[in-house]
């Protein structure tokens, strides 16, 4: 498993000393310090945002009804109203739609109908309300619902995720349902107003009877409502006690009477929050157990042991950093559950724990948020987003369009410019992935793997670098609309907070790096081996090597890439890959490199134009010595151009050499 390194190595990293000893406290003051030092002075460059938020919402919302894979938007008839929807999420391109913390299609819906409302556009309105329609349809059972509609088959699914067979409601996707449909209450004009409530009130009443007596609830119930003791006593109680807590004073008692706020006295409500919270408290937060339906069923798949119901901390801890399995969705919904708990409680004491222990929730979840742009992850603008747990990788995951909602939210309730600054480089970051000239032109998404307005989950997924796949728009572009749509409801474009004003809403971003925006007829002599601006995939060296004494390699002396060069002194023909340059623009009449190694079709170094059509094209002679050869560009000239090498061929003179590229005059 070992690897070449690098010409040089540096390792850093800054201690931060405190002479109060607090568990978890450092987190804190680790969390203020990164952002102060690092995050904050990005924000003001606006990217990843390349435009205005409005001009998102008019490329992404059609792209996404029109999506050829899965068809697009749908429309179907449920006890006589129309319902609608869009495909998305796990048995999307069977036509599935979900409520549940991933793909919820109401949150999606909410985000169209206020732009629809912002853009005078009626169509996303009506849209809009017809996926409520829908969310409205799923039969429910004592107050429970299933929450996954099978379109095609036009029949209903218990969850998305079933570890189980037994299981079928799932008390998280309601809840997360739940919040959702009592935001929608926040519309003048919301339509079936009295059924929203009603489904309200019998979903908490149910998630109320179930919860455990050490203040936790389960995750799953079978058909009969009886729980499934799988992921039970856990963090992803925070959920239903975030639900609840916010249902409390949204709800009336009954329909036919009752002021807000009575619903939670009459039904043992605020008790089931409080409860809730004390468990939070101790038996997730003290110990950072941050465990979730991720964290066990997706794609970092371990075994959720548990010892007399519950779970078994010591056997799942990883044996390396000895850490428990972690998961951000959790540590999202345990900080708004907790600071919602500590406003409920007429305890003073317990009010000053619960917001403490929020507080150390949302401080691990931002240690997940990238405060700058990661200068080797070559995929995507990395500043700003998210990552997901602590056994996988993905970078700009989906995840971070919630949680800028919340961090915005505690910023400004708290008067904390760190947390209100990282909610909106979050919600920037939501739409770094989506195919736009824009974005490619400034490097924020160059190599966009989906048609236009259309983005993945996230990038770099597994830890490579490299792109990941759609899992439809709830967990995508419209999601990120949602968000942008929430903060500029909340806050406008600008927005006082602390110490200063908060651009929320940015316009155009200027380009990353100098090595975009200057780069005019350069010379690539290799001499830094970081090679700026360069793209390297495949498994040969991303570095240029000096000349080694095996032969005469006529390259004057300079490094130049090998692509069978082991970094060792030694080679191997059975390394093989891409380099690419960052784009330049051309204006001199030529074009010189130095090319030697194999004359194979699978090895080559060629010249894109700004298309990405091939204009240019050079391979060796089966020799290691390097010959000079010169590309007539005078018919680019003014184009942005790139240079690629390609190594595809193994075994001998599977490889090439190149080096010393400039541009010149004669």
């Amino acid at each position: 498993m070992t690897k070449p390194a690098p010409p040089q190595l540096l390792f850093a990293h800054e201690i931060l000393l405190d002479a109060k000893a607090e568990a978890f406290a450092g987190y804190r003051r680790a969390v203020e310090y990164q952002w102060q030092r690092y995050g904050h002075k990005y924000l003001d460059k606006i990217l990843p945002q390349a435009m205005p938020f409005e001009e998102y919402a008019r490329v992404c919302y059609p792209a996404a009804f029109n999506e050829k894979e899965t068809g697009g938007w749908f429309e179907t008839t449920i006890d006589g109203q129309v319902c609608g929807g869009l495909p998305s999420g796990w048995g999307r391109e069977g036509g599935w739609v979900s409520w549940q913390p991933w793909f919820n299609q109401l949150r999606s819906a909410w985000g169209l109908r206020w732009w629809g409302k912002k853009l005078n556009i009626p169509d996303w309105v009506e849209k809009s309300t017809k996926m409520l329609n829908l969310a409205l349809a799923a039969p429910m059972d004592r107050g429970a619902v299933p929450t996954t509609y099978d379109s095609h088959k036009k029949s209903w699914k218990g969850s998305l995720i079933t570890p189980d067979p037994k299981c079928y409601y799932d008390l998280t996707n309601m809840a997360w349902k739940g919040i959702w449909m009592l935001r929608w209450l926040e519309f003048a004009d919301c339509p079936r107003r009295e059924e929203i409530l009603k489904q309200c009130r019998e979903m908490a009443n149910l998630i109320v009877s179930k919860q455990n007596s050490d203040g936790s609830f389960p995750t799953w119930l079978d058909k009969e409502l009886k729980v499934v003791p799988v992921l039970d006593h856990s963090a992803q109680s925070a959920l239903p006690i975030w639900y609840l807590a916010e249902a409390i004073n949204r709800v009336p008692r009954s329909s036919g009477g009752g002021q807000p706020g009575n619903f939670a006295e009459a039904s043992g409500v605020r008790g089931a929050v409080l409860n809730g919270a004390r468990f939070l408290e101790g038996n997730v937060v003290d110990g950072q157990y941050w465990y979730d339906f991720e964290t066990f069923f997706s794609c970092s798949p371990k075994a959720c042991f548990q010892r007399d119901g519950q779970q078994n901390h010591e056997k799942m801890r990883d044996p390396h950093t000895m850490q428990a399995p972690q998961n951000t969705l959790s540590m999202h919904w345990a900080a708004e559950a907790l600071m919602a708990a500590s406003k409920l409680t007429n305890d003073s004491a317990a009010a000053a724990r619960f917001r403490k222990s929020s507080l150390m929730a949302l401080d691990t979840m931002a240690l997940y948020q990238n405060v700058w742009p990661i200068s080797y992850r070559k995929t995507a603008y990395t500043y700003g987003g998210f990552g997901v747990q602590n056994s996988d990788g993905e970078y700009n995951d989906a995840r971070q369009a919630q949680f800028g909602d919340t961090l915005a939210d505690f910023g400004a309730a708290m008067g904390r410019q760190d947390y209100f600054e990282r909610g909106v480089a979050a919600a920037r970051a939501s739409m770094a992935l989506i195919n736009h000239p824009l974005h490619e032109k400034l490097g924020i998404y160059p190599n966009p793997n989906y048609p236009l307005g259309l983005q993945p989950e996230n990038d770099c997924h597994g830890g490579g670098d490299g792109q990941a796949g759609r899992t439809g728009p709830d967990w995508g572009e419209m999601s990120g609309l949602t968000s942008m749509a929430w903060l500029l409801d909340k806050y406008g474009a600008n927005y006082s907070v602390g110490s200063g004003k908060v651009v929320v809403d940015g316009g155009y971003a200027e380009l990353p790096t100098q090595i975009e925006r200057n780069l005019v007829d350069p010379t690539f002599d290799m001499k830094e081996w970081r090679m700026p601006g360069w793209t390297f995939e495949g498994d040969f060296l991303r570095w240029p090597v000096k000349n080694p004494r095996r032969f005469n390699w006529n390259n004057d002396g300079l490094p130049f890439i090998g692509t069978c060069e082991d970094g060792r002194g030694a080679f191997d023909d059975e390394l093989t890959g891409t380099a690419l340059s960052p784009r330049f623009t051309v204006t001199k009449p030529k074009i010189r490199l130095k090319v030697g190694a194999g004359s194979g079709d699978g090895v080559y170094v060629e010249l894109l134009d700004e298309n990405g059509k091939r204009q240019a094209i050079a391979r060796g002679v089966n020799s290691e010595t390097m010959d000079e050869v010169v590309w007539d560009v005078a018919k680019l000239r003014g184009q942005r151009v790139q240079i690629r090498i390609v190594d595809n061929e193994k075994g001998g003179w599977g490889h090439i050499n190149v080096g010393n590229i400039r541009c010149i005059d004669n």
